[in-house]
């Protein structure tokens, strides 16, 4: 390749298709040069934008996209597919280079563009891949304003890093631009390229990125179910083009089978016990608690132990887990699957669950209103986070108290401190109890102190437990900070059982969490790590499960109807979330249709997934229309009420 010196206004010769090398600094007749600049003819462009494309194709599969897979399992993934796993990722790229080079003309520009336009997204896959284990799907762009609800807990030095390596990318793009110069196609092949890319793009797009036979029928390692699995194995790029076509609430194909049966029943008729007899309800949920402490890699011998008053109260409550939607985030959908009956995970073409609330819903909170009860949620953050302030009065709730509630100085770990939310639950549920003594209350709160990242959240802190585990010292730190916070959650959870131990009126504790917390995979890989007997499924959910119990005071015991709960419960104590809400009606003795048939369900279906179930002490399996017709009505009837 030769160079050219670039002469003001010396459109002739820019526009040569040869390339050439100034021998001189100076113009003919002893003007200076305006300096040394690549210049690249139309051929040569067309050349590069295609090894371009096919090297940020590789970069995206082979270097960014793995994560638990290695190189050399995606080279043999994209072998075994004969190469249709490169194909489907790079036609994309090469595409859009092409729109851009034609419409702009500028190759360097069209380039950079390009990069910024997958590898940025690329790298944010990866990261929500590592710290929450789900892929980047089209709808979580509309998560950017959620974004900003936890993005004052990230160290500045994130914030900064990234900002400087955006502004080293933008100065290399701009030098480029300046000193590479290229021929520009003519006129009638710029428009007529721009038109055949855009049109070879659309039919793509239509027939080909959307055929789900097509994408399943690929090579792939790990779980056909799990999406994680789907995107590291066929690319991102391919992955979440065809994801967009999923990006809706997807109609169940047999819902006009059951529409009638599930119209003549969906009437919210109530029966409950008189208003007496029901015991008032607290229900917590606990930011990213789990039993992590409880691992038998981690102890806390020669420290104290951040779990301790939780594995005493334990003992003395209905305890197991809940399988929730997500892994390290998404609190949304576990409160969603909780207080609607309704498994988000069958409706994953949304960004979260409460996007499908935009009317008054029918759930647990409307049921209880119903029964008499005065409902009031609490939560310590921003009211627009997940459009709390909207869903929350759909759902039922009389009164809504957020951040603007709280005293937002009162602070640990970059959240409203654990110690002064629990004030608050304790402040409204004796200030109901003061103002009307016949009224039972439901009091729905969350509490957000141990919300993550966890690398420096609390400053400098000394290790604080004991491991067996092969963890970095990074790894050691962030589980340090993690740990560090459970001692406020775990005396949280002492006052609010010691405070109602010694209450005269009938109250029921529910604390459950809402997901693991968010940690690297790697982590929990050695702390949780797959049984070596375990069945396939179990392998499978293990990410998903975290702690509940139900607890009553002496008062609240006797109304309680607890045993046939306690009978469905599996050997291993799990069950789906959305199971958790219809319980508590169950044990309160409030019957309504929709949530009676989710508690006749929860005994033979007791961890329902997307397209897959537990049956009880047994492995998964696969939902099936003709042989499981009450899941397919019950996928129905939830459709119904979110649509209907």
């Amino acid at each position: 390749m030769s160079y050219l010196r670039i002469l003001p206004r010396d459109n002739e010769k820019y526009l040569r298709a040869r390339l050439i090398m100034s021998a001189s600094p100076y113009r003919k007749g002893g003007h200076p040069n305006v300096g040394w600049r690549l210049f690249i003819n139309l051929p040569i462009s067309f050349i590069l934008l295609l090894l371009a494309s096919l090297g940020l194709a590789m970069v995206l599969l082979v270097i960014i996209q793995p994560n638990n897979l290695t190189q050399t399992a995606i080279v043999a993934l994209i072998l075994e597919s004969r190469g249709l796993i490169f194909l489907y990722n790079w036609l994309p790229i090469v595409l859009a280079m092409l729109v851009l080079f034609f419409s702009t003309g500028r190759l360097v520009l069209t380039g950079g563009l390009t990069g910024f336009l997958f590898l940025i997204p690329a790298v944010i896959n990866r990261f929500m891949i590592e710290m929450r284990h789900a892929p980047l799907r089209p709808l979580d762009l509309w998560l950017g304003m959620e974004f900003l609800g936890i993005a004052h807990s990230i160290r500045p030095a994130i914030y900064i890093a990234v900002a400087l390596g955006l502004l080293l990318c933008i100065i290399v793009l701009a030098l480029a631009i300046k000193f590479v110069k290229n021929q520009k196609p003519p006129l009638f092949l710029r428009i007529g390229g721009t038109v055949v890319s855009v049109a070879i793009f659309a039919l793509l797009f239509v027939f080909v990125y959307g055929d789900v036979r097509r994408y399943e029928a690929l090579p792939m390692s790990g779980s056909a179910f799990n999406t994680t699995h789907q995107y590291q194995s066929k690319g991102f790029v391919y992955s979440f083009i065809h994801a967009i076509h999923h990006s809706r609430i997807e109609r169940p194909e047999h819902f006009d089978y059951f529409r009638l049966q599930v119209e003549a029943i969906d009437t919210q008729y109530i029966e409950a016990p008189p208003t007496g007899q029901l015991p008032h309800i607290v229900m917590v949920l606990s930011e990213a608690f789990s039993e992590l402490g409880m691992s038998p890699y981690i102890d806390f011998e020669g420290f104290s132990d951040p779990m301790y008053h939780y594995r005493a109260i334990v003992r003395e409550s209905i305890s197991g887990h809940i399988v929730v939607p997500h892994i390290g985030g998404g609190t949304a959908d576990t409160e969603f699957d909780i207080l609607t009956g309704i498994n988000a995970r069958q409706f994953r073409g949304v960004p979260y669950a409460f996007t499908m609330v935009t009317r008054p819903f029918p759930g647990v909170v409307s049921v209880l209103n119903e029964a008499g009860y005065r409902s009031l949620a609490m939560h310590p953050g921003a009211g627009w986070f997940y459009n709390r302030q909207n869903v929350y009065p759909y759902l039922g709730f009389e009164a809504f108290l957020c951040d603007s509630t709280f005293d937002i100085t009162n602070q640990r770990g970059g959240y409203i401190s654990e110690e002064h939310t629990v004030d608050r639950i304790l402040e409204e549920f004796r200030g109901h109890l003061d103002a009307t003594d016949d009224v039972p209350l439901f009091l729905k709160a969350i509490t957000i102190q141990n919300h993550g990242p966890y690398y420096g959240k609390y400053g400098d802190i000394e290790l604080n437990f004991n491991t067996t585990a092969d963890l970095t010292g990074a790894e050691r730190r962030a589980l340090a900070q993690y740990f560090y916070g459970m001692f406020d959650v775990d005396e949280g959870l002492r006052r609010l059982v010691d405070y109602f131990r010694l209450e005269t009126a009938p109250v029921v504790l529910i604390y459950y969490s809402d997901h693991l917390p968010s940690f690297p995979l790697a982590i929990y890989e050695v702390l949780i790590p797959a049984p070596e007997d375990a069945v396939y499924g179990e392998a499978l959910i293990r990410y998903n499960r975290v702690p509940f119990l139900i607890w009553a005071n002496e008062a609240a015991r006797p109304l309680l109807s607890t045993g046939s709960l306690i009978d469905d419960l599996p050997e291993d104590n799990t069950i789906s979330a959305h199971y958790l809400g219809a319980a508590l009606l169950e044990m309160l003795g409030i019957s309504e249709p929709f949530f009676d048939f989710i508690n006749e369900l929860r005994g033979r279906y007791p961890v329902i997934l997307d397209r897959t179930f537990f049956p009880p002490g047994e492995d998964m399996r696969i939902i099936d229309m003709e042989m499981h017709k009450d899941l397919m009505f019950f996928n129905s009837w939830a459709y119904f009420r979110i649509t209907e």
